[in-house]
């Protein structure tokens, strides 16, 4: 909450609690006159809950923790583009629990180990894919990708190792480019 030291008034009128939904929409205009001998009001700030949870009438500003600050768009990596960079082509082919693991801690910045374990330990009954799938899914939400949970399904089942690579290319790429930007990652 803000707190305003000088009630608000509307046209010269006192107001009696926030402005409703008519007075924001006909346009006039609200001015901060302080009125003599009442008591400093807080005022809330629009987008912002008021006491008792809600929201300003007509103001529908929300800012959640799943808004991203990517531009809505495909993967800036190809499945296949493993040549782009053979490192982690490798290392998705020969030991992908560790690639995961890594790639895990790059988006959450811990769980290497864990996670990496998790995977090999799925992998061992052959359904890598469950894991796997939930964070690629993270991944395009936080970085405004489409898509839908059965592709990422599929991608994971059939193409494992390749999506390891992927997400791996993905990350970095996003890295380089949030520094360039200054947003935070």
């Amino acid at each position: 909450m803000f707190y305003n030291p000088q009630p608000m008034t509307m046209q010269g009128q006192p107001m009696q609690g926030p402005p409703t939904q008519g007075q924001l929409m006909q346009g006039q205009p609200m001015q901060g006159q302080p009125m003599q001998g009442q008591p400093m009001m807080a005022q809330p700030i629009y987008g912002q809950p008021m006491a008792g949870g809600q929201m300003m009438p007509g103001m529908n500003i929300q800012v959640g923790q799943n808004q991203s600050v990517w531009e809505l768009g495909p993967y800036k990596h190809e499945l296949c583009g493993c040549f782009e960079d053979i490192p982690s082509c490798l290392l998705s082919w020969c030991c992908p629990c560790i690639q995961f693991g890594q790639n895990y801690e790059q988006i959450h910045k811990d769980g290497c180990l864990q996670q990496g374990l998790i995977y090999a330990v799925l992998m061992w009954f052959g359904v890598p894919c469950i894991i796997h799938m939930g964070f690629r899914k993270e991944m395009r939400q936080k970085f405004n990708v489409p898509g839908s949970d059965l592709e990422d399904f599929l991608i994971t089942c059939c193409c494992g190792c390749c999506a390891l690579a992927q997400d791996a290319r993905e990350i970095e790429y996003r890295k380089q480019e949030a520094a360039r930007r200054g947003l935070p990652f």
